[in-house]
């Protein structure tokens, strides 16, 4: 039942750093900042602002008070836990975490083929690596839904955006007021990429859920078993 699941997405760079992580439980939908270097931004828009070590305190005592099942698509998430409970010299905590991105693949391929298959790349005019890579991702399975991703979401721009906004801040003493117009909509951009990422998590879980549980179900592992695993794809 979605009641019992968490459903998060982190915003990321390559380094591992964490910069925004938006998460949906409970009928609630929320984005918590994570970077300093994003917290002008962040309060700007009401935002919560805390250090890795807050959230991710705050996190687990919610999921063992309440019971609830982490849910993200593909095990990126997994890793952004892994990696910092390693970094602090602590063992991963004891959580259950649902990789969508494999319950979707069964899904589509057993409901969903033929009209998966017929769709046009997801960006036209990619490289055929991007459009093999891009194929799966989140916001091309959920052309098969009523969700669709905004036209600005731009997929492998989220690094750049957060990058220009930050540095940005970085001139204006983090007053975001003072940054340029075009800085304050990369920052709108990426919340909205966030957002969009997070509800079709909730989304997608749904139909999944309703057609095929068991597909959610073998989707489920303890996240220690999940975690590094390199072939997991970065889904931006």
């Amino acid at each position: 039942m979605a009641e019992r699941r968490l459903f998060i997405d982190f915003e990321t760079n390559r380094a591992g750093e964490i910069f925004l992580v938006g998460l949906h439980w409970n009928a609630k939908f929320e984005q918590i900042i994570l970077n300093e270097g994003l917290t002008g931004a962040g309060q700007s828009k009401g935002l919560e602002c805390l250090s890795t070590k807050e959230f991710m305190d705050r996190l687990v005592s919610l999921i063992n008070d309440s019971s609830l099942i982490l849910c993200a698509y593909t095990r990126a998430e997994a890793n952004v836990f892994a990696a910092y409970f390693e970094s602090i010299q602590t063992s991963l905590p004891a959580l259950l975490y649902c990789d969508l991105h494999k319950a979707a693949k069964k899904w589509v391929n057993k409901r969903k083929h033929e009209e998966f298959n017929n769709l046009p790349p997801y960006r036209i005019g990619a490289s055929a690596y991007e459009q093999r890579r891009q194929k799966w991702s989140l916001a091309s399975v959920m052309r098969l839904s009523n969700l669709i991703a905004p036209h600005d979401y731009a997929p492998g721009q989220t690094t750049q955006r957060i990058n220009s906004v930050m540095k940005a801040l970085a001139r204006r003493d983090g007053d975001f007021e003072q940054i340029t117009p075009t800085n304050k909509a990369k920052f709108t951009k990426l919340l909205k990429h966030n957002e969009f990422d997070v509800m079709a998590l909730v989304h997608l879980f749904e139909e999944i859920q309703s057609s095929d549980p068991h597909l959610i179900e073998n989707a489920t592992r303890p996240i220690s078993e999940l975690a590094h695993d390199k072939g997991s794809l970065n889904d931006e």
